[in-house]
């Protein structure tokens, strides 16, 4: 696919590249990385999760950062991806064979122009350093940096400019596949030390996207990238009907703006369990949200999925494969878009849910801070993949 002028950022032009494969189509913009469109058409048949799906974990015993309790299931080790593929749960599903329309599976603008101003990290690629910074500030090497504000007084997914913000080089091989972006963030970028290679790498096939992240820095610096879709897989109304389930047997509770306590907390008996698949209203029956860590379960296989989530007429079905210690649930609960989306209204509560792949929130002012730091010996690597099947 060729790639197009869409608009101007800061004097210079927004592109985007369309890719294609099977029943996919996604649309990759040069502004912040951005996943502006993907288009899925569902085949009519039965989901097809097959038999990778999530292990469930039912103990609430030895809580600890990694999660490394192991422990009985309700569903006896069955995934989710088999609950669904084995009838156990009502679909809806039609009979084999019939058409269905392609559906918008993330949400997105219409257009690259509402996006600087009115995207609320719609389809972002988040970082330096994803989530919240407490306060904008961290330590490291005896050294305090201080970051800029953005979000209350906390910085949020890299800060005013971060590269969710940022016009990146877009790249694509003429296959229709596939396309690459680079940014290079100077030394001292939002307060950041170092200057950063950033390369990411979007792979369109029969099953989905994979999405490669790198950076490659000058000096030792913290990188906590995050793929930011919001996911409606009925392509309308809200996700509340949508069934999730995530590998997670422990959450980290957060104060009033949202920075994590210190503690890890068991999701037994909380809003937080969805270790075995459950509707997002019936988790939340009060409709609170959820803008919360969940800590995926240390010993588990990083090539099944981490999280299963399947659209509410059980059509369509995204895994999330990951190898990342934690998955930001964001259930959107205080969305408000002035904007309307692909189907001429503006996006309210409830309108998409996001499963951001990361390290812990605020993980620069904590015991793990090593954890996010990368140097030119030891660069940033991340690779997700996002299946889709229907």
């Amino acid at each position: 696919m060729s790639v197009e002028v869409v608009g101007e950022f800061a004097g210079e032009k927004a592109l985007e590249t369309t890719l294609v494969c099977g029943p996919h189509r996604v649309t990759v913009m040069n502004y912040g990385g951005v996943i502006r469109r993907w288009q899925f058409e569902p085949s009519g048949q039965s989901v097809p999760v097959g038999a990778s799906g999530v292990a469930t974990d039912r103990s609430t015993k030895g809580r600890s950062t990694g999660d490394s309790s192991t422990g009985d299931s309700s569903t006896g080790g069955r995934s989710a991806a088999d609950e669904v593929s084995q009838g156990k749960f009502d679909t809806g599903l039609t009979a084999p064979g019939a058409s269905l329309p392609v559906r918008d599976i993330v949400l997105g603008f219409a257009s690259f122009d509402p996006y600087p101003q009115h995207s609320p990290s719609l389809g972002i690629m988040a970082g330096r350093v994803a989530n919240r910074t407490r306060q904008g500030r961290f330590m490291f090497n005896g050294k305090q940096y201080s970051l800029s504000i953005n979000h209350g007084e906390h910085h949020l997914h890299g800060g005013t400019r971060g590269l969710g913000k940022r016009l990146w080089t877009l790249d694509t091989d003429g296959s229709g596949e596939r396309a690459q972006l680079t940014l290079r963030s100077p030394d001292g970028d939002e307060g950041y030390p170092g200057e950063v290679l950033f390369t990411i790498d979007y792979v369109l096939s029969e099953t989905g996207l994979t999405c490669t992240m790198q950076a490659l820095p000058s000096e030792p610096t913290p990188v906590n990238l995050a793929q930011h879709n919001y996911y409606n897989l009925d392509g309308r109304g809200t996700i509340r009907e949508h069934r999730l389930q995530i590998d997670a047997g422990y959450y980290l509770p957060v104060d009033a703006s949202l920075i994590p306590t210190g503690e890890v907390a068991t999701v037994a008996d909380t809003r937080f369990d969805f270790r075995t698949l459950s509707t997002v209203a019936a988790a939340d029956p009060e409709g609170l949200g959820h803008d919360h860590n969940l800590v995926l379960r240390q010993e588990r296989d990083t090539a099944i999925p981490a999280a299963t989530l399947v659209s509410g007429d059980g059509q369509v079905t995204l895994q999330v494969i990951t190898a990342q210690p934690g998955l930001q649930l964001y259930t959107a609960a205080s969305l408000s878009t002035d904007i309307p989306g692909f189907h001429g209204e503006p996006y309210g509560p409830f309108a998409g849910l996001c499963l951001e792949a990361q390290l812990p929130p605020n993980i620069l002012n904590t015991p793990d801070q090593a954890l996010a730091i990368v140097t030119p010996d030891n660069p940033y690597y991340q690779a997700l993949e996002l299946r889709v099947s229907g």
